[in-house]
C-alpha cells in the first residue's frame, strides 16, 4: 500500500482569493510534512483547483458561490467572473509552488516522497478543422488545465495571455 495525502481539497476554495494564502498554506503544509511525512509516500498539494475555482468563482455552484452574469448557474448576486477565478487560480499556483519548494528543500531527501498537484482534465476536440474551431479548442484546453502546467517549460503566462485576449475580444 502506497499512501497518498492531499493537503487541500476545494471544500473551502475561498481561502485562495487572498494573496496571504500562500504563506498560510505553506505553514499548514509544513505541519503536515513534519507530522505525517514518515508515513506518506506521495503528496498532493491541491486537489482539482481548476474545477473548484470555476465552480466557486465562475459558475457559483460551490462556496463562496461568487459569479457575475451571464456566467452563473443561478442568478449571480456577488462576484466578478471575469477577474476572481484568475486571482484565485494565480494564488493557488503560487501557494502550490511555495509548498513544493518547502517540501523539496526541507523534507524530500529525508522522507523520499514525491509531491505534485492534482488537475482534473478532460479533452476537447474541434467541431470542424476551421481555424475558429481549432482556436476555440486550444482556448478550452488552456483554460481548464493548460495554465496549471507546473512542469517546465511552463505554459502559465502563454496560456493565460491567450485566455485573457479571448475574454477581451468577447
Amino acid at each position: 500500500v502506497i499512501s497518498v495525502l492531499t493537503t487541500y481539497s476545494f471544500c473551502h476554495i475561498h481561502l485562495f482569493k487572498s494573496e496571504k494564502c500562500s504563506e498560510d498554506f505553506t505553514a499548514y503544509a509544513d505541519v503536515c510534512f513534519r507530522e505525517f511525512g514518515d508515513r506518506v509516500a506521495t503528496w498532493t498539494t491541491v486537489n482539482q483547483p481548476n474545477i473548484g475555482i470555476v465552480a466557486s468563482y465562475d459558475i457559483a455552484i460551490f462556496p463562496p458561490a461568487r459569479c457575475s452574469d451571464p456566467f452563473g448557474a443561478t442568478k449571480c448576486t456577488a462576484g466578478d467572473s471575469s477577474v476572481e477565478p484568475y486571482i484565485a487560480a494565480h494564488n493557488t499556483l503560487m501557494a502550490h509552488a511555495s509548498v513544493v519548494s518547502l517540501y523539496r528543500r526541507k523534507y524530500q531527501a529525508m522522507q523520499k516522497g514525491v509531491i505534485g498537484i492534482s488537475i482534473y482534465s478532460f479533452w476537447s476536440y474541434p467541431w470542424t478543422n476551421s481555424t475558429v474551431d481549432l482556436d476555440a479548442t486550444r482556448r478550452c484546453k488552456d483554460f481548464y488545465f493548460g495554465w496549471y502546467d507546473t512542469v517546465p517549460p511552463f505554459c502559465y503566462w502563454e496560456c493565460l495571455t491567450c485566455i485573457i485576449r479571448a475574454l477581451l475580444r468577447s
